[in-house]
Parts: C-alpha cells; structure tokens; sequence
C-alpha cells in the first residue's frame, strides 16, 4: 500500500534539543513529502538565514536556553502569521495557554505516536499559511495596481469624471474626480463631489447635454462638445468623450473633457482666412465684373438708341442683350453680398441680416423678413460674421431642401446673451439630415462651436424647421464704445 504524500512541497523547521524525538519527527515528515530543516536549540533556530521562510515551525516548548514559548514571542515579531506548533512531554495548562495567546497554530503532547495529529496540524498550518500569503500577495498586487490607477487618473492632461448612470438619464453626483478637474475648474475635490456635469455646463448648453446623455445609454458611448464653467465664472470650450460600463455591479459614467479653447482659436484662424479670402474675391468681382456688365447694359441702352431706325428684330436683340446683362449685374451683386457682405462691414448684423432677407427674397422668389429685437450691435465681428453665416446658410436649406415659401430671420436678447432664430414652413428636418452627411448642418454646428454658440435645429411644431442659436458673454457697442 503506497502511503499518500500529503506535505509535497512543504518546508518545515524542527526544533527540538532531544536527538530521538528530533529523529522520529523527521522521519514522519519527511516520509510524507516534507522538506525539514533541524535545530537543536531556539538560538540554533534564530541564526537560521531566514527563521520564518518556512512554512510551518515545529518547536518544543523545553529547550536548552531559550525555551519554545520565548522562541515564539521572538519569531511573533518578525512575522505574526508563520504558523508555530508547539510539541512538549510536559504539558500544562498555564503554558497551552500563553502559547495560544502568542498565536501557536496547535499544542501537541509527546509522545507523537504515528504522527498523525502531527502530520494533520502541519498541513492544515502550513496550507492556512500559503492562503495568507496569496491573499497578501493578491492585496498588495491590488493596491499596486490601484496606485498606478490614481497615478495615472490625477496625472491625465484631461479632466476625468465618473458618477453612476440613473434611470433617468440625468448625471448623478460625482462619485470621483481627478486633479485637472478640480485645478481646471477651480473648485475642490469635496466641491466637485457634491455637483453634477449640469451645474459645470452653460445653461445653455444643458440641453445639448441631456442629448448626449441619452445616446450615452443607448450606445454605450458619445463624443460631444459642450462649454463648461469654472468657479470664477470664466468659460471653457471642452470636447467629452462619455463612456458607459460596469465597475463593481454598478452602472457608472466615465467622462473625459478635453479643454479645446486652443483648437477652436486656430480653428477661428482658419476660418477668418477663408473669410479674408472670401471677401477679396467679392470685392474683386464687384468691383471688375459688375463694373464690366453694368458697362455692357449702358453701352446696349446706348445701341438700342442709336438704332431706332433698324428692324423690329435687331431692337429686340438689343434688347434681350440689355434685361441680361442688367440680371446678371443683380445676381452678380447678390453673389458678391454672399461672399462679402459689405453692409456687415459698414453698418453691423441687424442691417446685414435685412439685406440678407432682401436678396433671399429676390434670389429665391420667397417671401423672406427679419425682426430686429435685440436693437444693440454685436462689437466682435468675428462672431457677427458667423452669426451672419447661419443665418445665410439656414435659409439656403431652407429654400433648397426644406421647399420652403416663408422664412423668418430674429434676432433678440435672453440674458447675458444673443438668440438667433430661423424659422421656415417648409418640410422640416428628416432625421437623416442629422448624420454627418448634411454638409449645410455640419458646417451651422462648425461655426457655433468657433464661437462658443449653443445650436439646436429642430422641427416646428407648426411645420418647417426652426434654428436656435445662443450666444452668451456678448460685447456689444454700448459696452465698448
């Protein structure tokens, strides 16, 4: 019968000073797979290279010099987990006793017999041990690992937020924040844990905000961009990206807000380039082309007087010459007021917006007005130049796509800000035309964002499609003179 190895790959101390006794227990363990080391005394033990990389220790309590229970006070200090056994020929209560209340594993009398108390003490001890020292092992990988998180979360470039997902799709509190967070917004950790993404968003901008957290729940994940608000009131351009997923059986929100104040200058930069660009072609095609058709329509008015005595058909000739070059003159016009509306230039937004109407109304045959309710000047022309830019090309869709007959430009105040409203009766905006293939939409939202607007297109309730544009934080001329 081949007995089991039930202490493979377990190491153990013996101590014990009685040459026999030392003998017996050796051979018992080691005939069942133990790997024993042997000390004739506690000192013996102590001078071992590492007296607790063992597994078990197995000591006498009566011992030359030092005895067991002071060798287990020793061995208690430099480490309270290795399990100890104590094995003596004399018991007692009173030593039992303070051996268990140092921490001995087990108390086993001698004779040791066929060892198998000893043999059951040993492995449990030992087996106890090694889960103690995984869970060490595993608690100290965690806490690695958990360090190297926050490391890595306080010290992102971008603001990182993270709150539970509710059922209603309204941010929860803030469950964690990082560093740039906190310094980016001015507030404290204990501040910013007390709030939400909407008391950081432009009011504004909330709605945009509730839009995004919807998809968040039906996709999983969302980019936008939005404005946050600092403590101190100063706005920041951000691009989110929310990321939905489980941590610990709960649903939370994972939020990294980019600032883009950068991007969105050079991104300004670009575009009053292309402005720049604009309005020189404009000049130049008012001042050469519609100077050269307005020449022909004189020099055919001209022709068609000199030539009273010709036939019927050459009169008519000259004069379907003159009505073209006089409706090229107005469509070449129209043409140099879209790419350089020279009544923004002279007289500000509300003017250039009634010209707008005007032209739309002569270039579309619509009927088309515009109701001037904020009765202040915009003073940066960078944004009345993108607000123009809506307006145009809200009406282009309009006209073009929207089939409309009526369109309705206002301009009125809301708060510390400006709203920009288009409203048509035409067919309304198809879900589609929000994808990323509605190059009109895009470049609406591209001009909102430059400027820091709030842009909401949507279909009238009353049919047609109606635009929103909020600009907050607005100069106007009576703030500077």
């Amino acid at each position: 019968m081949v007995t089991e190895k039930t202490l493979v790959r377990i190491k153990a101390l013996l101590v014990e000073d009685e040459p026999v006794c030392m003998d017996a227990v050796k051979t018992i363990l080691s005939f069942h797979g133990a790997t024993v080391t042997t000390a004739g005394s506690a000192e013996e033990a102590i001078q071992q290279k590492n007296p607790t990389g063992f597994d078990v220790i197995i000591t006498d309590i009566n011992l030359p010099g030092m005895d067991g229970i002071s060798l287990l006070r020793h061995i208690r200090k430099l480490n309270p987990d290795v399990p100890v056994i104590i094995i003596t020929g004399y018991s007692s209560i009173s030593s039992a006793i303070e051996a268990l209340k140092l921490g001995a594993q087990d108390y086993l009398v001698k004779p040791i017999g066929n060892g198998s108390q000893l043999i059951s003490a040993v492995k449990q001890s030992a087996e106890h041990y090694k889960l103690i020292l995984k869970n060490s092992a595993l608690q100290e990988e965690l806490k690695q690992s958990e360090e190297t998180f926050r490391a890595l979360f306080h010290n992102a470039s971008d603001a990182i937020f993270l709150h539970t997902r509710s059922d209603s799709d309204v941010p929860s509190v803030f469950t964690e924040v990082n560093d740039v967070a906190c310094s980016r917004l001015g507030y404290t950790r204990n501040e910013l844990l007390s709030m939400t993404l909407l008391d950081i968003t432009a009011p504004e901008h909330r709605g945009n905000l509730a839009h995004a957290m919807e998809t968040v729940s039906d996709m999983g994940h969302a980019t936008f961009e939005t404005m946050h608000v600092s403590k101190n009131g100063t706005r920041i351009p951000v691009e989110i990206n929310t990321h939905l997923f489980s941590m610990k059986g709960v649903r939370v929100v994972l939020s990294i807000a980019r600032d883009i104040a950068e991007r969105r200058e050079e991104e300004q930069m670009v575009v009053k380039a292309s402005e720049r660009e604009a309005r020189q072609i404009g000049q130049e095609l008012h001042d050469v082309l519609c100077q050269d058709l307005a020449s022909m329509k004189m020099l055919a008015t001209l022709l068609k007087t000199a030539l009273k005595s010709e036939s019927r058909e050459v009169k008519r000739d000259i004069e379907l010459i003159s009505n073209l070059a006089s409706t090229a003159v107005t469509r070449a016009r129209s043409l140099c007021e879209g790419l350089f509306p020279s009544e923004l230039e002279r007289e500000g937004l509300a003017p250039a917006l009634t010209q707008l109407a005007s032209n739309q109304e002569e270039l579309f045959k619509v009927k088309c007005s515009f109701k001037d309710e904020y009765q202040l000047e915009i003073a940066d022309k960078s944004v009345a130049l993108h607000l123009y830019r809506i307006a145009q090309q809200a009406v282009n869709n309009a006209v073009m796509h929207g089939k409309a007959e009526h369109v309705s430009i206002t301009l009125k105040k809301s708060g510390p800000g400006v709203v920009l409203t288009i409203k048509d009766d035409g067919t309304g905006i198809a879900p589609s035309s929000h994808s990323r293939n509605g190059m009109g939409l895009l470049i609406m939202q591209h001009r909102a964002r430059i400027i820091g607007a709030a842009l909401t297109i949507s279909s009238s309730k009353d049919g047609g499609a109606m635009s929103n544009v909020y600009v907050t934080t607005l100069q106007t001329r009576e703030d500077n003179p």
